[in-house]
């Protein structure tokens, strides 16, 4: 709330003509030609007597918030500082997670998976031949030329290379059927998270929207780029929410408008982010396979990605279960994390205010994991990761109890099926299955 205020304080002004919503008033209506001079002025006449009433609440908006609504804030930074705040907590994870899992689990999961990733980063470390910290690794890495750029326009093109030139052409190697429906590359309009998407349109006719955040574009260095992309775009949310919208599915379920609304529960449709979070995450692993990360340096930016989601559920449990400063939280994504200060301090604010939100990525990538290895392990060379992936997609997001049925059926079928797997899924087959199959043909030839 403190920022709140702080962002009001600066919009406002004294003059009508210098409030951001006056802006249209200046240059476009000066384009509009086939305004006259005497509606121009006339319609800004309007706009000032409106844009002064407009200021005018908003001062009355900052009065109410410095002396009534601050005075009656939750007296600490979690939801557990609120009477059962620890069971509304435990409400909350279920309803992101949609399994019967505890807090402490979550914590469990988090710090396991933070001492995991850290172990193979610093693996990467040592066959770099670098002595030091994770952080002290991407700090220097920030100060080398090679891998930081501050013009933001190259920054956007350079997104826009990754995606159409080294992710598309390649897809097709683990997925079949891909949707074409058209991705913008834009700046972030709003300081937060480094990157978001917004779906489009399932005719084309509006694209989808892959949002970078260019307020500090330094902090991202280029090694970060790949995991990013493939997260939020290609085979990430793009792809999956591509495919639900052309899927054979109600309508209500084609169009996930990724609604925020949940004081609205449940009298709107839910947003099932475990599967959608998850499988972006999951996208980003699919990179290792695609071979998008080009050497060490590249390969630690995406183990950086899967760290921070893993410390995220350490921070969120942390703060909402086990009663976290905000202070700790930071100084625990500082420690384990490699994303800057400003960054993780919009993080754990984000965290505050949406509890149980953050867990849903790593959760959700675990079980897609968990159900691949499944199905690999019980189909052997009939498991076709082209199939596979389709049979996720082709649902939508889903809760994980119901993607586990899902899968579990899919599995059935299969095995009972007389067709093997794609002959491109020989491609990813375990080298030594590979030669005893050509030896065993080759003796019964």
């Amino acid at each position: 709330m403190l920022k709140v205020q702080q962002q009001f304080k600066g919009i406002l002004t004294s003059r009508p003509e210098h409030f951001i919503l006056y802006q249209p008033f200046n240059e476009t209506l000066d384009g509009m030609e086939t305004l006259t001079l005497k509606e121009r002025n006339s319609y800004r006449t309007g706009a000032r007597a409106w844009i002064k009433k407009t200021v005018d609440a908003y001062k009355k908006l900052i009065l109410y918030i410095g002396q009534s609504y601050m005075t009656n804030l939750r007296t600490g930074l979690g939801v557990c500082s609120w009477g059962n705040g620890r069971e509304f907590y435990k409400a909350t994870l279920k309803w992101h997670l949609t399994t019967d899992i505890t807090p402490r689990e979550v914590n469990d999961i988090g710090i396991r998976e933070v001492t995991r990733i850290k172990e193979k980063m610093m693996k990467v470390l040592r066959r770099l031949g670098f002595k030091g910290t994770i952080r002290e690794f991407t700090t220097s890495m920030k100060a080398d030329p090679r891998y930081t750029v501050s013009s933001t326009h190259t920054i956007l093109n350079m997104y826009k290379e990754i995606i159409k030139d080294k992710i598309e052409p390649i897809l097709p190697r683990l997925f079949k059927d891909i949707p074409k429906l058209p991705l913008r590359v834009a700046p972030s309009l709003t300081d937060g998270i480094y990157a978001g998407y917004e779906a489009g349109s399932k005719d084309g006719i509006r694209p989808a929207v892959f949002y970078v955040n260019l307020f500090r574009p330094t902090d991202v260095s280029i090694p970060d780029f790949m995991p990013i992309a493939l997260h939020e775009t290609l085979p990430g949310y793009h792809l999956q929410r591509s495919s639900q919208a052309l899927a054979q599915l109600p309508l209500f379920r084609q169009h996930n408008k990724g609604s925020h609304k949940y004081f609205q529960v449940p009298f709107d449709f839910p947003d099932y982010n475990v599967f959608a979070e998850g499988w972006a995450l999951y996208a980003e692993s699919l990179g290792e396979r695609m071979r998008l990360f080009q050497d060490d340096y590249y390969l630690l930016g995406r183990y950086s990605s899967e760290l921070f989601r893993s410390c995220l559920l350490v921070v969120d449990t942390g703060i909402h279960y086990y009663s976290w400063s905000r202070e700790r939280a930071v100084e625990y994504l500082m420690t384990h994390s490699t994303f800057g200060l400003d960054l993780l301090e919009n993080i754990v604010d984000r965290i505050v205010t949406w509890p149980g939100q953050a867990c849903g990525a790593k959760i959700g990538e675990l079980k897609i994991r968990e159900l691949r290895r499944r199905a690999e392990r019980k189909l052997d060379w009939k498991f076709d990761i082209k199939e596979f992936h389709a049979e996720l997609l082709r649902h939508g997001d889903v809760p994980l109890q119901a993607l586990e049925r899902i899968v579990n059926n899919w599995i059935t079928r299969t095995a009972n099926s007389t067709v093997c797997g794609a002959a491109s899924t020989l491609h990813f087959w375990n080298p030594y299955k590979l030669l005893v199959t050509v030896v065993i043909f080759l003796i019964l030839v």
